[in-house]
């Protein structure tokens, strides 16, 4: 709690914040949108982006943050405003402000103006072209049921303070087929307390109860503040960052919850589907002896910036480079020589995972706190057969395994703007067989495949087809 804001609201109470937070952060007419849009800019500089822009709730000055700085010091007017997220900040302590009575406000202006955006194709995407299947299927049901039944699964996540980097990963993780399976079975019984697998397993049955209505993951983002500290805080993190820390605490409580019970190595569900095995060989180039490692993987983050200055042009490019054989630039002992040779290292895949993850390495460091982005178009396949990556061995196998290396594309989340810390992040999941949903926070827009697949690309996501078609 904020002592700045509690002798803000004894002295001025609520009226200020309800207004420009109902104008501004949840317009719910056509009226104040078009005010919103009209009148949010910065006083000083005229800039208009809205995620960058504070009003004063002292005297409702409208700045960016550098000018709303200068405008504290001069006035000393401390408690402000975020124009697009409606989250209250206090200059004094530099920090976003969580306090339940403007949390209030905020969220049910919110609901309000979701509730009046529902006749938007942006909110609900329930329209597709009807199959030869869905139009027989039509003439058996109303239209009732199948409208309901179509828009199973899809809801919007309120943006809680530049939390689009776990909101488009809890879509995600939403729209993986055996994710989802498992938590709709009521698999998951445990009694700790504050426990991860329990919060996403209530978040999946919001999602598949048949309510429309947005959903705030605040107990989710607790959670995660209290355990990856490193994702603290209100400002923008990287989604990949989180995709792996929330899968890594899963796996954590998943384990603690089954204390007696849970083998070694982990069998739950998270290792079971996004877990995989990588072969690492070392080759002596002298008596040509090889020493091979074994290691897990969740996701292969893949370079964009080759070292000839030739740019990839497609998944397949990057992971043929990611396997490609590399000479070694220090020489090593070799165990059968027993003396210092050259050594080459090919990377393979022993073992697939049901998911396969790719992160395309986009952020590259600069400096001591910068990072440029890499945003040349990398193109990726809707089906993707990762046979020619396999370990040898496993590449010889029969026409079975051959076909279980082939992947379809369920979900890809890119990354708006020139800067991690003030992009903005959303995905592509798909809904249906032929349908996908452009996920950007409270907003959902139907999208078609070739759409996708011309998108940028930052994290992209493949499940097994023939999981799918047993």
């Amino acid at each position: 709690m904020c002592e700045h804001a509690t002798d803000y609201y004894n002295n001025y109470g609520l009226g200020a914040y309800q207004l420009v937070n109902s104008y501004f952060s949840s317009p719910s007419t056509r009226e104040r949108r078009k005010k919103r849009a009209l009148s949010s800019q910065c006083y000083v500089c005229h800039m208009t982006s809205t995620s960058k822009l504070f009003s004063c709730l002292h005297c409702i000055f409208f700045a960016c943050k550098a000018h709303l700085i200068e405008h504290f010091k001069l006035k000393k007017h401390n408690i402000g405003v975020n124009l697009e997220f409606g989250m209250t900040y206090c200059f004094l302590c530099n920090d976003y402000i969580y306090d339940t009575k403007f949390l209030k406000i905020n969220e049910r202006n919110q609901f309000k103006a979701a509730r009046n955006m529902k006749k938007s194709l942006n909110y609900f995407p329930w329209f597709q072209f009807p199959s030869d299947l869905e139009i027989a299927c039509l003439k058996q049901h109303t239209k009732k049921e199948i409208k309901e039944n179509n828009r199973l699964g899809l809801r919007g996540l309120f943006n809680l303070g530049s939390t689009c980097f776990m909101n488009c990963i809890i879509q995600v993780l939403i729209h993986t087929p055996v994710l989802r399976d498992y938590f709709l079975s009521d698999r998951h019984n445990c009694k700790l307390a504050s426990c991860m697998v329990c919060e996403i397993n209530n978040i999946f049955q919001e999602f598949y109860s048949g309510k429309s209505t947005p959903i705030s993951l605040h107990d989710l983002l607790v959670l995660i503040w209290k355990n990856a500290s490193h994702l603290a805080g209100y400002r923008q993190h990287d989604s990949h960052e989180f995709f792996i820390a929330i899968l890594n605490l899963l796996h954590t409580h998943f384990r603690d919850s089954s204390k007696g019970t849970q083998t070694d190595p982990c069998n739950c569900i998270i290792d079971e589907i996004f877990t995989g095995e990588l072969l690492s060989d070392l080759v002596c180039t002298t008596c040509h002896h090889v020493s091979p490692t074994f290691e897990p993987f969740k996701d292969l983050s893949l370079d964009l910036s080759f070292d000839t200055g030739n740019q990839p042009k497609s998944l397949i490019h990057c992971l043929e480079r990611f396997t490609r054989l590399e000479h070694l630039g220090v020489k090593l002992t070799c165990s059968k020589c027993n003396t210092e040779r050259e050594f080459t290292k090919e990377l393979s895949i022993e073992t697939l995972p049901i998911i396969a993850s790719f992160h395309l390495k986009r952020f590259e460091q600069t400096g001591l706190n910068d990072k440029k982005k890499i945003s040349n178009f990398v193109a990726f396949p809707d089906e993707l057969d990762l046979t020619p990556f396999l370990t040898k061995s496993r590449d010889s196998e029969n026409s079975l395994n051959r076909a279980s290396a082939k992947y379809s594309l369920y979900a890809v989340v890119n990354h708006e703007g020139k800067s991690i810390d003030v992009g903005h992040y959303t995905s592509f999941v798909r809904h249906t067989k032929n349908c996908w949903i452009k996920c950007d926070d409270l907003s959902l827009t139907p999208y078609s495949i070739d759409r996708v697949l011309n998108s940028e690309g930052y994290l992209l996501f493949y499940h097994k087809k023939i999981l799918e078609y047993n």
